[in-house]
């Protein structure tokens, strides 16, 4: 069921929807910035056979509804949680514990995650069997650190880092090193070329004599 951008939906809404839909597999709630934890406290508790949750710049959820999101959901494969900033590691520990499924998690913008978080989750098995895509743009506490941690997840083949600007690129290299088969993309601004030296020789045009810089 999709449900983008719908400004109109609230916390009962999502009450009302997902008790009469037990059976609900997909659910996409983003940008729908008027609910919060109640939401997926519902979710959690009427749709067991959740494999795919979007809930995108929805700015109001946090840990809790997370944690409470995880305890009953177990079939989850599938998670968007992108500018979800409110969530911190204790939401990366809860998927880790209940999420035995999950094949790919957006967390990019959740500016409170930090490598210890992603280090637990990177521990769990559901990391090491089933993780394939890992998307972490603009999240700054992340360092090199961290992809020590994504060394360990056997099945993970793509990783987002753009504006992560405590990684450095020698840290990616001496990951692609380790790990042919991960993707890591990452953007690493030019060096910039140093100014020419004032002392240094000058030329001149031939024709008018001017200074060539």
């Amino acid at each position: 069921m999709v449900l983008v951008n719908v400004q109109a939906v609230t916390n009962r809404g999502v009450a009302d929807l997902t008790n009469g839909c037990h059976a609900l597999e997909c659910l996409c709630l983003s940008q729908c910035g008027n609910i919060s934890n109640r939401s997926l406290r519902a979710i959690g508790r009427n749709c067991p056979r959740l494999r795919t949750l979007e809930v995108a710049e929805c700015t109001h959820l946090g840990d809790d509804g997370f944690i409470t999101l995880s305890e009953n959901c177990h079939n989850l494969t599938h998670m968007d949680l992108e500018e979800c900033s409110l969530i911190t590691d204790a939401t990366l520990r809860a998927f880790a514990a209940n999420c035995p499924r999950l094949e790919q998690l957006t967390l990019s913008y959740c500016h409170q995650i930090t490598n210890e978080g992603i280090a637990v989750f990177a521990d769990s098995s559901c990391a090491a069997a089933h993780v394939h895509v890992l998307e972490l743009d603009n999240c700054p506490h992340l360092t090199d650190e961290c992809l020590d941690s994504f060394a360990d997840m056997g099945s993970l083949v793509r990783v987002e880092l753009y504006d992560c600007h405590q990684i450095s690129q020698q840290a990616v290299e001496r990951l692609q090193g380790e790990r042919r088969d991960v993707v890591v993309h990452i953007y690493f601004p030019p060096a910039v070329l140093p100014e020419t030296s004032a002392t240094g020789r000058r030329r001149r045009c031939r024709c008018c004599r001017c200074v060539i810089l």
